[in-house]
């Protein structure tokens, strides 16, 4: 079996890089068995659920966490799928298609994000033009 612990088929820039994801994607095609551990398969948030449980903070609802990342197919999906609170980070992977440059906090047009939100059955809580740590 081979595990795949980040499933990004894309990487920032848009190259088209062998990604785990697209390594898990064909290792799968060849017959061969994929463990799908992160985002937005369900191991991950399991694990994260029993990690939050031992240190006293059990998650008992999904309004108390907030997922955030850069990528719909990933980060979004996983934090609906699971009924989380999710922020989508526009100047990741969806930049361009956005009308952002990667990385330079640009301001976010409302209009564009709401055209790019109409291709997917599942939406972001929030969305934010950059992430700073």
């Amino acid at each position: 079996p081979l595990v795949v612990s980040n499933p990004d088929v894309v990487r920032p820039g848009g190259s088209n890089d062998p990604m785990p994801g697209l390594l898990g994607q064909h290792y799968e095609e060849q017959g061969g068995r994929v463990v799908w551990v992160g985002k937005p398969h369900p191991l991950v948030y399991q694990h994260c659920r029993a990690v939050l449980q031992r240190a006293g903070r059990p998650v008992l609802e999904g309004a108390r966490v907030c997922c955030v990342g850069d990528s719909m197919w990933n980060d979004i999906q996983g934090a609906h799928q699971e009924g989380f609170h999710s922020v989508l980070v526009a100047d990741g992977i969806h930049a361009d298609a956005l009308g952002l440059g990667q990385g330079q906090g640009q301001t976010l047009d409302p209009g564009a994000l709401e055209g790019f939100l109409q291709a997917f059955d599942f939406q972001p809580t929030h969305a934010v033009p950059r992430f700073r740590w």
